[in-house]
């Protein structure tokens, strides 16, 4: 019972068992083992780790006279390691020279399996280490409350942790605290926001920046009126921007009476326009078009077809544009044959922003349309 009572308030914050003395003896041993006949072996071993990493008895003393002889010997031998240790006033009877003297008896002759049983008994040195790190910074903050300067050194504590131990720790596995420390650094995508709540929710902003969207749907199911909409949402949600829209077989009236009848449903002051009553000219699909003229003027030019990726960049280039619809991908004539029409589009971008974009690729049969993409300029940009 009083063992128990013990266990349970035991300080949370005690490092002081996380000890792996047997691991960090067996990278020694390794090492050692190594030293004089795969040198090249001994510093990759210790490459990854460091001596705060070594916590057992006599273990930093001799990972460091190791470390010495590796960085100043062009052929070292144990008996280099033993001079360094007594130069560092290791001499005999200390905890440091027995440790060493224990290694050469006992555990230096692990022949062919030294090299191998050094590196795994390292990633538990280096797991080991990390624990107590992240533990101690813990206990840090905690201390002093939890205030947002000691949690904002406490995070960038870890990362030089992190950072020192996997900087040559090789295929360290993945694990679950990777996972979420890379969620953590991770930087959102910007975006720019259409202004429809519909899909700036879901899409966490809108359209990314940097990136391609592809429109992908058996024909006739409204692919490119959907394209309409986002394009217009986000021209009339900043008047800054630019667009250019290749048309590769709707004639110019036809796309001006869909984006009339898209527009009526964006602009204020604007009566619902259905197709018909934008083919009859209807007072509605003036009032539309008048409002639209006025929100958006010359920013959208058109390309019409025949669609070359020549024309659409030539037109870009001209216009400053940084949004560009397709619409659609298989009507474009490549410059050269090749089938890749979304890699020779993706190049405009690469000419102009250095960065590079993908999109997917559509199911047999079905046409992928209205591709946008938005280059880092905080603005959308070419697609395909």
């Amino acid at each position: 019972m009083p063992m128990a009572k013990a266990s349970r308030h035991r300080d949370p914050f005690d490092v002081s068992h996380l000890v792996a003395e047997a691991a960090e003896r067996q990278v020694l041993a390794g090492v050692l083992d190594t030293l004089d006949r795969d040198v090249l072996a001994a510093r990759e071993v210790l490459s990854g780790l460091s001596v705060e990493m070594f916590n057992g008895e006599g273990t930093a003393e001799v990972f460091k006279a190791t470390c010495d002889v590796l960085a100043g010997v062009a052929e070292p031998t144990l008996a280099d390691v033993l001079t360094a240790l007594r130069g560092a006033g290791n001499v005999q009877g200390t905890a440091a020279h027995t440790l060493l003297v224990d290694l050469v008896g006992d555990r230096v002759h692990t022949g062919s399996q030294a090299a191998r049983l050094a590196r795994q008994a390292a990633v538990e040195v280096r797991q080991v280490h990390e624990r107590r790190q992240a533990i101690e910074a813990a206990a840090l903050v905690v201390k002093s409350g939890g205030h947002p300067d000691d949690i904002g050194a406490l995070v960038r504590h870890l990362e030089r942790v992190r950072a020192a131990s996997d900087a040559t720790a090789g295929n360290r596995p993945l694990t679950l605290i990777d996972c979420l420390d890379a969620w953590a650094k991770h930087s959102r995508t910007p975006t720019v926001a259409t202004g429809l709540h519909w899909f700036d929710r879901p899409t966490e902003g809108g359209l990314p920046i940097g990136g391609i969207v592809a429109l992908v749907a058996y024909p006739q199911v409204g692919k490119t009126a959907l394209a309409l909409q986002l394009s217009l949402a986000a021209l009339i949600n900043d008047p800054s921007l630019k667009c250019v829209w290749a048309l590769g077989e709707m004639a110019p009236h036809g796309m001006g009476r869909r984006m009339t009848c898209v527009a009526a449903g964006l602009l204020p002051g604007c009566d619902p326009v259905t197709m018909h009553d934008a083919g009859t000219r209807s007072r509605a699909a003036r009032t539309a078009g008048m409002a639209l003229a006025n929100a958006v003027g010359d920013r959208m030019a058109i390309v019409p077809a025949p669609l070359t990726v020549d024309a659409i960049e030539a037109r870009v280039a001209a216009t400053g544009a940084s949004l560009c619809v397709v619409d659609y991908l298989q009507l474009i004539r490549s410059r050269d044959g090749a089938s890749d029409r979304v890699q020779e589009l993706d190049a405009i971008i690469g000419k102009r922003y250095s960065r590079r974009g993908s999109a997917p690729t559509a199911p047999p049969g079905q046409p992928r349309k209205n591709v946008q993409t938005w280059p880092p300029s905080a603005r959308p940009g070419v697609g395909s």
